[in-house]
């Protein structure tokens, strides 16, 4: 008998299933959380990562880091064992984008990579290796003690995603990259460019500012009948170091609040008897990006209006021409100013946060603010001086 029929046959690889789950809901929640990782080239390599972690033996959780923000969602799945990994974020979401069908996650040897320590992607006719991160580098939050709780609406998240466009992107001023929860005004967000102050139908405990990044992970679409739970834990805005907790269905958001006070909003009101012009929104908004294809070089838009019928909104650039385009004016109170001027993006974005067909715009004089009302919106919006 010959040495070959003797000899053994080698041994199977080892592979160990951990995670069966489908590809849609994977992928939705991956996109819901994925952006809080850090890009590719972070200091910090597992802050571009991306964390699956087993809560029960039908369901995982996706969690994204960031030093200050960490959000998470849980899928369905079938997870027969617990298990703890770190995957490369943007790696693993293009994988998932690819698949079809059932994505299966398994440890072990395999063929293409010996290391029992590499993570197996399998869907379809296609395998994949995926070197891990370390678990025991994932940057954790302090945990803190809940100092009060209240619930939002699904039309309170939905406010607050829109109001977050008011903030300021512009990490040099901190305080004013956060959107203060006040339990008198609600939310309000500026970038001392423009103001907006929004009514919510849920009660705010307490004051505190929360970062306006957190507004982009909050879920996009939520029944009338959802609602979000808020958690302060540890602290206010003012009072030591706090972090507010959102958990909107199976999401889950975790910051770290702001330090500081912000600005005194209110001051920036205008009183007194304003003029007022009515448009309808959509005419309004079209002007104006009409007008905007001359509005280069942070070039303001000008209203003018001549005689109570009808406003211009003009652009002009200097050596390089003029645009104008009429709209019209469908109500008018007190004496119309005869120019103002605006960043044309601002007013833009101020009519595109209305869901009302007109708007009424309240101006008190040329070189001060103008306000828009619709609803439980007060929006206002700085001018430009203009020669």
């Amino acid at each position: 008998m010959s040495n070959a029929a003797t000899a053994e046959a080698p041994a199977e690889p080892k592979i160990e299933h951990i995670l069966t789950v489908e590809r849609g809901p994977l992928l939705q929640a991956l996109t819901q959380v994925a952006p809080a990782a850090a890009a590719r080239g972070s200091s910090l390599p597992i802050l571009c990562g991306l964390r699956l972690t087993r809560v029960s033996k039908n369901q995982i959780r996706a969690t994204a880091p960031d030093l200050d923000i960490e959000v998470s969602c849980t899928v369905a799945a079938d997870c027969p064992k617990k298990f703890d990994v770190v995957v490369p974020s943007k790696l693993f979401r293009d994988m998932v984008r690819e698949a079809a069908g059932t994505v299966t996650l398994s440890l072990g040897e395999n063929p293409l990579s010996p290391d029992k320590d590499d993570i197996v992607v399998t869907w379809g006719r296609t395998v994949a290796i995926i070197k891990p991160y370390p678990v025991s580098e994932w940057p954790n939050m302090s945990t803190a003690e809940p100092t009060s709780t209240f619930e939002l609406t699904a039309a309170d998240v939905d406010r607050i995603r829109r109001i977050a466009n008011f903030a300021s992107t512009d990490d040099a001023r901190p305080i004013l990259t956060g959107i203060c929860m006040d339990p008198k005004d609600g939310a309000v967000a500026t970038d001392s460019y423009r103001l907006g102050l929004v009514d919510l139908e849920g009660t705010v405990s307490e004051r505190f500012l929360m970062q306006a990044r957190v507004a982009r992970f909050l879920p996009m679409r939520l029944l009338d009948t959802e609602t979000a739970t808020v958690t302060i834990e540890g602290g206010t805005a003012t009072a030591g170091a706090g972090y507010v907790r959102i958990e909107c269905g199976e999401v889950t958001i975790r910051s770290c609040l702001i330090q500081g006070e912000f600005p005194p909003y209110d001051r920036l009101i205008p009183t007194g008897t304003p003029t007022t012009m009515t448009f309808n929104r959509a005419d309004l908004r079209k002007a104006l990006s009409t007008a905007k294809i001359l509005c280069v070089d942070a070039i303001p838009v000008r209203i003018v209006v001549e005689d109570g019928k009808e406003a211009s909104i003009r652009s002009v650039a200097q050596d390089v021409g003029q645009l104008a385009t009429t709209v019209d004016i469908l109500a008018h109170e007190g004496t119309l100013l005869q120019t103002c001027a605006f960043n044309v993006v601002y007013l833009g974005e101020m009519l595109g946060m209305l869901d009302a067909e007109t708007v009424t715009l309240e101006l008190t004089d040329a070189l001060k603010p103008a306000l828009a009302k619709d609803g439980p919106w007060t929006l206002l919006i700085m001018p430009v001086r203009v020669s």
